[in-house]
């Protein structure tokens, strides 16, 4: 019994021994192990453009800048004031600056709206009336066909254009836009002495920009 006992405390003693000697083997047995990662980064492209009138800025929707689409220099039998009188005769222009400063390239689109008096104003794009081959256009939505009309789309990264619209109201009412005579000439200048307000002549332009479609060439 004692041998038989003491054969079996042995083999157990040998037993945990055994399995104390695995534990500590198998934490040094070598194998393969990788880890392995990737990552990119992009931009956001950039959407920033220059909308001047001169050098006067345009506001971005809904605010609307104050531009000076109608100063003249004009000074002698015509009063001169802020905000600029204009009367038959008076004519001027207004450059128009677009530029396009972002990583993606932009249509370009005009909105006009005119509110006030029916001025009969005139209108011509890069060319002073003066010009034979200039296109005479009669009124702020021949305007605005017309300039849309020009199809403009700024390149990415700094495409950029510039037109000259000349206007007038023109002196002679046989020259004058279709529909306007001395008579009514006379009668916007009437309107604006009486009352308790001058009589206005307002142009809103909005110039909307629109991405357009990235492609492969």
């Amino acid at each position: 019994m004692n041998i038989t006992g003491k054969t079996f405390r042995l083999g157990g003693l040998l037993l945990v021994v055994c399995l104390i000697s695995t534990v500590m083997l198998s934490g040094t047995f070598a194998k393969y192990t990788s880890v392995y990662a990737g990552q990119d980064t992009a931009l956001v492209a950039k959407w920033s453009l220059a909308i001047k009138e001169g050098t006067h800025d345009f506001a971005i929707d809904p605010a609307v800048a104050n531009l000076d689409l109608f100063s003249h220099a004009f000074n002698t039998n015509i009063l001169t004031t802020t905000p600029k009188i204009i009367a038959p005769g008076i004519s001027d222009n207004f450059v128009l600056n677009l530029t396009n400063n972002s990583d993606v390239a932009a249509d370009i689109t005009f909105d006009i709206t005119k509110t006030g008096a029916n001025v009969p104003m005139e209108y011509s794009i890069d060319k002073p009336f003066t010009d034979g081959t200039a296109v005479i256009l009669n009124g702020d939505a021949a305007l605005k066909t017309a300039l849309n009309g020009l199809g403009i789309q700024l390149a990415e990264a700094g495409g950029n254009t510039s037109h000259t619209v000349y206007w007038r109201w023109a002196f002679d009412g046989t020259t004058a836009t279709a529909g306007a005579t001395d008579t009514t000439d006379t009668a916007l200048g009437v309107a604006s002495a009486g009352g308790g307000s001058r009589t206005t002549y307002n142009l809103l332009i909005k110039v909307t920009a629109t991405q357009v479609a990235p492609a492969t060439i």
